[in-house]
């Protein structure tokens, strides 16, 4: 794309930061609280966060592959992760245990143990 760059991340950032030269193009506009602005800078710099790479984000882990994803679950996921899980598809921990044939006295014996059990997990 005519006029972005991207310059390199400083080590250990979690963002990508991308500039964009606004002489390339006629007219730019931007969004303020009284609507729309002419754009006056010449540079503009946007920040984009850095997507991480990796497997399970959904259960709050960052593992290398589907493996390590399938070991996580045979040997039982937390309840970290089964929260992580549910704020992630915005589906209540009751309701997703529901979904998932846990019993609610079960779940909360879960939560004590901190733990779900294999069968619970796949």
């Amino acid at each position: 794309m005519p006029g972005i760059k991207q310059k390199p991340e400083k080590r250990g950032s979690r963002q990508t930061v991308k500039q964009i030269n606004t002489e390339e193009y006629n007219a730019l506009f931007y969004w303020s609280r009284d609507g729309f602005a002419p754009l006056t800078s010449q540079v503009i710099e946007m920040k984009f966060p850095e997507l991480e790479a990796g497997f399970g984000r959904s259960l709050g882990l960052r593992l290398n592959s589907t493996e390590g994803v399938i070991a996580r679950l045979k040997a039982g996921l937390s309840m970290k992760s089964f929260v992580h899980l549910s704020e992630a598809i915005d589906i209540p921990p009751t309701k997703l245990a529901g979904f998932a044939s846990i019993a609610s006295r079960t779940l909360a014996r879960r939560k004590r143990e901190g733990k779900l059990q294999r069968s619970e997990s796949e």
